[in-house]
Order: C-alpha cells, then sequence, then structure tokens
C-alpha cells in the first residue's frame, strides 16, 4: 500500500509565486522548509546575507502537509512591523520537513507557464545597472490570474520535489533532486530593537537606486531620535552620496529609534532585495545592538500578503585600512 505524499498542494498562482522566487533568485541553490502554514525558501550568500521568502498556503487551492517534523521552526511573518517570531521563538512553534534544491532549475520549471508580464520603466538614467533600471507591473491583475495550474508533490526524505504545471490540454512535469538541507544559522535580532523604521517600499527602492549611480561599495545607514532622523549614505570610488527622510507619518508609518544608532553593509548585497523592494508596498526596516539588519517586504498578492525578509551582518573594518 503507498503512503500519501507528505506533502502536496495545488495553485493557479503561478506568475506570482514566480514573482515571489525571483527576490531571492540571485542564488543558484535555496533551502526549502514547509509546514501547515506555507512553504519558507531560504538562501545565504558569503554567511553574510540571509534572504526568505514565505508563501502562504491561502496562495494555493489544495494545500496537504503530511509531515513530520525534522528541522527549527519555520519563519511565519504575522505581518509587517511585528517582531519575526523567530527572533524570540519560545519552542511551541510547528516545525516542518526541509531539503534542498536548485533554485535555477526551480525558476526554470516555472516559468514555462509562469513569464512575468512586461515590466514598465520607471526611470531613464542610463547609468542605472539592470537589477536597477525596472521595475515589475503591479501583481495580481486579471491577467496574471489567468495562469495554468502547478502541483508540488515532496513523498517524503530522499525522494524528488515533483512540479506538474498544466494548462489547457499541456502538461508538464518537473523533477527536481532534493538535497540534505545545509545546517544554516539564522541571524536572529536581539530585543530590545535598536531601530524599527516601517515606510513605502518605494521610498526605500527610490533612494538605493539614486545611491547606486555613485558605483558604491558600502552604504552606511543611520538614525536618530532627532534631525536628520533617517539617512542612507553611499561610499565608493566615485565619490559619497546620501539620501535624506524627516519624520513625518507621510513618509515614515512608523520610527522608533530611542538612541543614535549607525551601521555600514555592503552594498551590493543590499541591492540583492531590490527585486523585492520593486514589487513590495511595505517594508520594515529593524536593526539590533549587534548590527544585524532585516529589511522585511510585505508584498500582497491576490489580497494574500506574502513576506520577503532580508538579514544583514554588519560590514567589519577592525583595521581601519582601505580594501
Amino acid at each position: 500500500m503507498n503512503c500519501p505524499p507528505t506533502f502536496i498542494a495545488e495553485t493557479t498562482s503561478i506568475r506570482q509565486i514566480l514573482s515571489l522566487l525571483r527576490c531571492i533568485g540571485f542564488l543558484s541553490k535555496v533551502q526549502v522548509q514547509i509546514n501547515s502554514d506555507g512553504l519558507t525558501f531560504m538562501v545565504e550568500d558569503s554567511r553574510v546575507m540571509q534572504g526568505n521568502v514565505f508563501v502562504d498556503k491561502k496562495l494555493f487551492t489544495q494545500y496537504v502537509f503530511n509531515g513530520l517534523s525534522n528541522d527549527r521552526p519555520l519563519p511565519n511573518p504575522e505581518g509587517l512591523g511585528n517582531d519575526h517570531p523567530a527572533d524570540d521563538d519560545n519552542g511551541d512553534s510547528e516545525k516542518g520537513v526541509s531539503f534542498g534544491i536548485s533554485l535555477s532549475a526551480l525558476l526554470e520549471c516555472l516559468q514555462i507557464f509562469g513569464a512575468e508580464t512586461a515590466t514598465r520603466e520607471r526611470w531613464n538614467q542610463p547609468a542605472l545597472s539592470s537589477t536597477m533600471a525596472t521595475r515589475p507591473a503591479a501583481l495580481g491583475t486579471e491577467q496574471e490570474r489567468k495562469s495554468g495550474k502547478c502541483t508540488l508533490i515532496y513523498q517524503g526524505e530522499g525522494y524528488p520535489l515533483q512540479v506538474v504545471l498544466e494548462e489547457d490540454n499541456l502538461s508538464t512535469s518537473c523533477t527536481l533532486t532534493t538535497y540534505e538541507p545545509d545546517d544554516v544559522e539564522e541571524f536572529l535580532l536581539d530585543q530590545p530593537l535598536t531601530k524599527k523604521i516601517i515606510m513605502k517600499a518605494d521610498w526605500l527602492y527610490d533612494a538605493i537606486q539614486e545611491l547606486d549611480g555613485s558605483s558604491p561599495d558600502r552604504l552606511i545607514i543611520s538614525a536618530s531620535p532627532r534631525h536628520p532622523f533617517f539617512s542612507l549614505s553611499s561610499t565608493g570610488p566615485m565619490g559619497s552620496t546620501s539620501v535624506e527622510f524627516s519624520n513625518e507619518r507621510s513618509l515614515l508609518e512608523t520610527f522608533q529609534v530611542p538612541t543614535p544608532v549607525q551601521n555600514i553593509y555592503k552594498f551590493h548585497l543590499i541591492k540583492h532585495a531590490a527585486r523585492a523592494m520593486a514589487i513590495a508596498t511595505k517594508v520594515s526596516i529593524r536593526g539590533d545592538s549587534r548590527g544585524i539588519l532585516s529589511l522585511q517586504f510585505m508584498i500582497t498578492i491576490n489580497k494574500v500578503m506574502s513576506f520577503v525578509d532580508f538579514r544583514y551582518l554588519p560590514f567589519q573594518d577592525d583595521s581601519d585600512n582601505d580594501d
């Protein structure tokens, strides 16, 4: 007698899920965790940056999880600006099954029926890099909802992940080899936070694209309860640039900064979040006393909130020498 699969899910939101996964598509391998609430896809770059995409089960028309726990609790954001449950997990969260797969192969498979609609140009500056020059069209449009059907099937440990795509009379099956999950230490934020700022993702996207014009290698994030409140500065071989935000409700929806704080990060790693900035409605910017930075993006698709969360370790320059 065949055992039921550990996980099977069906969705017609192929393009929307593809758009979410493309937010972390800058790396070729991804760690996947599944529980009864949804799926989390996690990538890590150089052990100083982590990107998490949470795909809520509400984006699926059918979602069945029969797995037994084999890993740590899944990050399961409850809403933008709330503390990430993994940051202060009390051990009661449901655990899920986990494995590694090729993210490049998964994206290529989903693109069969899930190609994004045409993007729209927002800026005309020729100096902008390709990752910052365009902004994808809004998600969840009627045209995007008319995609085919996608079924994900995972029999259990040691089995591949099957992706079955159907549209009209055409069916395509992709079999993705699964690997033992990597031993990744999550970047958890200490409490209390040194800063918590919520703003429109558009504002952050525009600021980063402006700073990108000087080809910087470092990003300085400064926050203070007094003027200039919140600023982003970049430094590099072509000079320095700064963007300041005043503490006005029209700009900063939430601004909680008890004392002045400043941290430095590698600019090219911050740019990894550009696609998430481009399709998100809001971003929560948080940091702790060690300088760990969280950029959590809220992306609404077909009235379902999804989250993409990037974590960064601060840039260390103990020698004060030029790199």
